[in-house]
């Protein structure tokens, strides 16, 4: 899974991108904020995507 197809999940949840600089995203919902990174086609590691499920409470995979 890479961060393009994170960054879509995410936005159909109701989170929003606050600012993007770079391959840096940062999306939000309320007080919750959290980073996702773009590097182009790669997919992203299973820690990250771990990090970013502990982050927002959701479950991405």
């Amino acid at each position: 899974m890479n961060g393009k197809q994170v960054i879509k999940m995410l936005k159909k949840r109701g989170r929003h991108v606050i600012r993007i600089n770079g391959s840096h995203y940062r999306l939000g919902k309320q007080n919750v904020r959290t980073m996702v990174l773009v590097y182009g086609k790669r997919d992203l590691g299973v820690a990250l995507i771990n990090s970013i499920e502990q982050q927002t409470g959701e479950k991405l995979t």
